[in-house]
């Protein structure tokens, strides 16, 4: 039976990481934890921010054998980021000197990707945005050499992380825009309430140029959902629409280009809508595109969906459609074009489910995702 598990339940493994093994026992405190597994192109991540608890919890999941590997832990409101070359990841997160009280720590913790153990932290003193829905505020540039943190105080920036030198070089004026999406070394954009993207070219001490497109979609009549798929070495954007129209950006030049947006929902699909935390997923080996979808009225764009519809990137038209066993809040899809699978998050449930992304069948599901989980990372994020 799928159950809940209680908050009090997780709070005692706030403190170190429970790397499983089949059923057998965790090591003993003396033992270390158990090194992880080389991470293939299916290694999935589920964040849970435990919302108002004082840390968040990262579960690391093997997608071919639908099993736990790992789960860590990290603080308030924690936001992960992953390495290029996979060999350790990022965690911002924010901790106070009473638990809930007191002196205010912002930082960025390194974590070796095998053994999960911090290695080091570096300041954030412009602080840090805390959400537990939005996955694009952290992210490493593509060489690895530096990560970008977005800040909301209110006044909008960005934190230049030097990850080479394990320092906050910068806090970089950002005004009216959001969400960092780092497509080059030393070259980010950014959506922005205007209907256009702000794009950023810095070099290694914090200095940057800005270049402002032309606006790409109206935010009055059809917003985009600022939630959408990032693939950081094919160098694409995908947004869906409130009103359910696909929206992509093209990053392999110096600045943005758009095509032409194009319909997932029709006239003949009366009465479903776009919505969920993470509404849309691509991988563009495959040439497919994954939209979640459920039947609501306008702005019911946060709730789960029923269904996940496929589309054919190069056509532009359906080709799939994938009744979910629980409504899901969040999908991913893997990068690779050989078996890449599909994962449905249901944040009520606390239930991953594992699909084949090419024939849409069941693998398998996992509970127990904490309480409340929300994001999804594949290998490649």
């Amino acid at each position: 039976m799928l159950r809940r598990v209680p908050l009090c339940a997780f709070c005692a493994l706030l403190s170190f990481v429970l790397v499983f093994c089949g059923k057998a026992d965790p090591p003993a405190a003396d033992e270390g934890a158990l090194p992880m597994p080389a991470a293939g192109p299916h290694r999935l991540i589920v964040l849970t921010p435990l919302w108002m608890a004082p840390a968040a919890q990262m579960y690391f999941i093997d997608g071919d054998e639908a099993k736990f590997l790992a789960m860590t832990d990290g603080g308030f409101m924690a936001r992960p980021a992953f390495a290029p070359e996979g060999d350790e990841f990022y965690v911002s997160e924010t901790f106070w000197s009473r638990g809930t009280r007191g002196e205010r720590a912002d930082l960025i913790t390194i974590y070796d990707s095998k053994s999960l153990q911090p290695t080091g932290e570096i300041p954030l003193p412009g602080g840090r945005f805390i959400s537990g829905s939005r996955k694009h505020i952290l992210n490493v540039t593509p060489d690895g050499r530096h990560l970008l943190s977005f800040n909301l105080t209110p006044a909008s920036s960005v934190s230049l992380v030097d990850l080479e030198d394990r320092e906050t070089i910068a806090e970089i004026e950002t005004p009216g825009c959001t969400l960092v999406f780092p497509y080059a070394p030393r070259r980010f954009t950014m959506m922005c309430t205007d209907g256009a993207l702000l794009t950023h070219v810095f070099d290694d001490s914090g200095d940057v140029e800005r270049v402002r497109s032309a606006k790409f979609f109206d935010p009055d009549k059809d917003p985009l959902i600022d939630q959408p798929d990032f693939d950081r070495a094919d160098r694409w954007l995908y947004f869906v629409s409130y009103e359910g129209a696909v929206q992509a950006v093209d990053l392999r030049g110096d600045l943005p280009v758009f095509p032409a947006a194009w319909p997932a929902i029709t006239p003949g699909d009366a009465g479903w809508r776009t919505g969920g935390t993470q509404p849309i997923a691509v991988n563009r080996k495959l040439g497919r595109a994954y939209v979640l979808v459920h039947r609501g009225e306008r702005w019911t764009h946060k709730e789960a969906g029923e269904q996940v519809w496929v589309f054919d990137l190069a056509a532009r038209r359906r080709v799939g459609r994938l009744a979910l066993k629980f409504p899901a809040d969040s999908i991913a899809v893997t990068r690779d074009a050989e078996a890449p699978q599909l994962y449905a998050l249901s944040s009520d449930e606390s239930v991953v489910s594992i699909y084949d992304a090419k024939t849409l069948r069941p693998i398998g599901e996992l509970d127990e995702m904490g309480y409340g989980p929300t994001l999804l990372y594949v290998n490649g994020d």
